[in-house]
């Protein structure tokens, strides 16, 4: 089966049945080294969202037969799935990784170990409004300075929680429209590959640097940027067509944002909600809402789709409604308050 993922994920979907079927019998050690297998190649061709389940029982039965080096990188996995997938962001989220990173530390783990999880806190804390600053990641989790210092600059350690921290930067520069932080962090991210061994931080790599560039591409008229986008673009389409969902959506996403339109702002809407990527879905109707409303502003016509949850039609006030309650169910207090304040229909919002 080397060089053919598809075959891969038959071989690990059957014996991962199987695993589960034999359980308690099994023996941990296998069920843990067929799992692990499993958890990595289902994300090309399976929603994360539901491998996120699994992920979670291989780390607590790794940790308990004392494979203290896979278990850590099932909880990192486990934390690269909630961040793709939009995992609420709440004290409780926080706490669980703040017990991992603890653990880590009690048993002697290095710092490249443990540290996305102070990452992943302190981004948790920022979208919460934790923080004096949304785009530096300073806080009760960490210091971006002191973490970066921790590390020889150069080394696989350094760069690979460079790429950790500017992942979870670019998403809130892009989410909150900072277009310096876009920038900075588009730089940094581009340097690496289009392929990766672990499939949540590919995809959430790409589809926040392409919509980064498409960002930057509008707001200065920046040709270079528009075209990394469409290559990334390609990228994702071509995955999609592999019969990648994970890739799928997030083309769908994209393609709406690059040719907007009522109906594929619908569909992208509908298939975040569908997936139950709530951020994402959050993004899409503050997305739609917005080019509803220039059309409203402008006075061109603009087509309205029915809804039928609400019996009325969705207008840009709608859509932005819908984001703003979409956000709030993330955990994104600071946008939230953005839009309050750029909008101000929505400060009677409950």
């Amino acid at each position: 089966i080397k060089g053919d993922a598809e075959e891969a994920y038959k071989v690990g979907l059957i014996s991962k049945k199987m695993v589960d079927e034999m359980t308690p019998s099994v023996d941990e050690e296998v069920y843990c080294l067929v799992t692990t297998f499993y958890n990595v190649i289902a994300p090309n061709f399976h929603p994360i969202y539901d491998t996120i389940p699994s992920i979670d029982e291989t780390y607590q039965k790794q940790l308990r037969n004392g494979d203290t080096k896979h278990a850590f990188l099932s909880a990192y996995y486990h934390g690269m799935c909630c961040l793709y997938t939009g995992a609420p962001l709440t004290p409780l989220t926080e706490g669980k990784f703040a017990l991992i990173e603890e653990k880590c530390r009690d048993l002697n783990q290095p710092p490249s170990v443990y540290v996305f999880f102070s990452i992943y806190r302190q981004y948790s804390l920022n979208m919460r409004g934790k923080s004096t600053n949304i785009v530096l990641l300073n806080g009760k989790a960490m210091n971006e300075k002191k973490m970066m210092g921790d590390f020889d600059e150069g080394t696989g350690p350094y760069k690979q929680t460079l790429r950790d921290l500017s992942i979870c930067k670019m998403i809130i520069a892009c989410i909150c429209r900072d277009l310096k932080t876009i920038d900075e962090m588009f730089n940094i991210l581009n340097s690496w590959p289009m392929s990766d061994v672990t499939p949540p931080r590919l995809y959430l790599r790409l589809f926040w640097m392409t919509l980064g560039a498409f960002i930057i591409a509008r707001a200065n008229k920046n040709e270079e940027y528009l075209k990394l986008a469409n290559e990334y673009m390609d990228f994702l389409h071509s995955s999609a067509n592999k019969r990648n969902p994970n890739a799928k959506i997030l083309f769908i996403c994209l393609q709406a944002v690059k040719h907007q339109s009522c109906k594929n702002f619908q569909l992208a809407i509908d298939s975040c909600r569908s997936s139950n990527l709530v951020h994402f879905e959050a993004l899409m109707n503050e997305y739609c809402g917005l080019y509803k409303l220039e059309k409203e502003k402008s006075g061109r016509s603009c087509c309205r789709w029915y809804s039928f949850r609400s019996n009325k039609q969705d207008t840009a006030e709608t859509h932005l409604r819908a984001a703003m309650k979409l956000y709030y169910e993330y955990g994104a207090i600071v946008k939230v308050n953005q839009l309050k304040t750029i909008h101000p229909f929505l400060k009677n919002t409950s």
